[in-house]
């Protein structure tokens, strides 16, 4: 442990003296003192200080220390006689201390949905998305790239919705391009009867599907959709696509018209797909899905502008996603939120099963072929005899295959951990 002894102009005033295991420094008070530590000398001013830790080390607080010849030959040879002198000045020094044991490590990995994220960034079981209204799009796409490359979260995010983007048919893919992210747009046409504002689109991270298909477009007064069919590179066995809806509702649509052209939409591609993910999300507004498909299940549980929850993310399996509130892109009136997928396989689900398997080795063979070479054979002969002398060959052959049965199970086995696998789904 490291002990230090400090002088200053405070503690020592002109003419005083320094007293330590016998030797004597003097302190005139701002002026450049000479102090003297067995063979070594230095120079300092305003006072001093030294600890004694392998060598001794001199510092002062304002001049540059300078160490002549014959000081750095002997600073070996009086650091023992120091060391010595200043334990003794300083009585309450605690030689025995001792560093503290640190934490013992727990074992295993962390759990939670972040770190399962995490850890299969790119191959979740379902998609995790970043949904934010980011009203113009264009004069984003700065901090959009700074995030995607600061941020580990939106870097390996698989999708990322944005609605209100105000993109034009003139405005080129290449101006809102993302280096790891393919683009896929509904921009607002002339037959929303407005010239700008709307538009939606989602970028796909190329790493976690290449297979993208836009699979439905429709821009009107009261809606605004943009739906697209993935193939990723890895999904649960029991899914067979993912279509990811993204959906703009005005403040001033009609909410029974825009349900009502969702529940078609919706309803014509659980048809043709029974076996798919669908996930509804985007900037509702003042409708609500659940009124028109009860059976879908709302993962936004807080607001997203001031005290009301406008942007809704929706799916048709329960316990898909988790959603938490992320800071809002500048200029946006609403707050950006990550949904990380909750969702566990069925083949996770699925708890596993006790099987008994036997095992046949040169003991088991051994084992039973010193039993059959044992048996009377004839004796299960005899008692399937009718009264008539005829051998009964039904009772003959249940008595020979009970007796071998139960042989059998005198072999050696043992119990093993099987998983059931679920149906493959065709």
């Amino acid at each position: 442990m490291l002990s230090r002894i400090q002088v200053n102009s405070e503690q020592v005033i002109n003419s005083a003296v320094l007293t330590l295991a016998g030797r004597s420094f003097h302190h005139s008070g701002g002026k450049t003192e000479e102090l003297r530590l067995g063979c070594a000398t230095f120079a300092c001013s305003q006072g001093w200080w030294y600890q004694p830790a392998g060598r001794v080390n001199v510092r002062c607080w304002h001049e540059r220390i300078v160490y002549s010849r014959e000081a750095l030959l002997n600073i070996e040879k009086a650091h023992h006689e120091l060391k010595s002198d200043l334990f003794n000045y300083l009585p309450h020094l605690d030689t025995n201390y001792t560093r503290p044991a640190r934490p013992r490590r727990r074992r295993g990995k962390r759990g939670g949905l972040h770190a399962r994220l995490k850890a299969r960034a790119t191959r979740p079981p379902l998609p995790s998305l970043l949904l934010a209204n980011v009203r113009s799009l264009e004069n984003k796409m700065d901090e959009l790239r700074a995030r995607t490359t600061t941020q580990c979260e939106i870097r390996e995010c698989c999708a990322l919705i944005f609605t209100e983007t105000w993109t034009k048919d003139n405005t080129p893919d290449s101006v809102i391009q993302l280096e790891t992210h393919s683009v896929h747009r509904g921009d607002r046409t002339s037959a929303s009867g407005k010239n700008k504002g709307g538009g939606v689109c989602v970028y796909i991270n190329n790493r976690w599907c290449s297979d993208v298909q836009v699979v439905e477009k429709h821009c009107s007064v009261d809606i605004e959709v943009l739906m697209v069919k993935c193939r990723p590179f890895y999904l649960p066995r029991e899914f067979s696509a993912v279509f990811i809806l993204v959906v703009y509702i005005p403040p001033r649509a009609d909410r029974t018209a825009a349900l009502g052209l969702l529940h078609d939409t919706i309803s014509k591609h659980e048809t043709t797909h029974p076996d798919a993910v669908l996930v509804v999300a985007g900037d509702f507004n003042h409708c609500n899905l659940r009124t028109v498909l009860p059976k879908y299940h709302q993962h936004v549980s807080f607001p997203t502008m001031d005290n009301n929850i406008l942007d809704h993310v929706y799916s048709n399996v329960k316990g898909t996603y988790k959603a938490a509130p992320r800071p809002h892109f500048r200029q946006s009136d609403h707050i950006s939120m990550f949904l990380y997928p909750s969702y566990r396989q069925l083949l996770k689900q699925a708890p596993p099963v006790s099987k008994t398997v036997k095992v046949w080795n040169e003991e088991s063979d051994l084992v039973l072929q010193d039993c059959f070479n044992s048996t009377d054979w004839d004796v299960f002969k005899t008692a399937a005899v009718r009264e008539d002398g005829t051998v009964d060959l039904e009772e003959y052959a249940s008595v020979v295959t009970g007796y071998i049965s139960t042989c059998i199970q005198h072999c050696p086995h043992q119990v093993l951990q099987n998983i059931p696998k679920p149906k493959t789904l065709d």
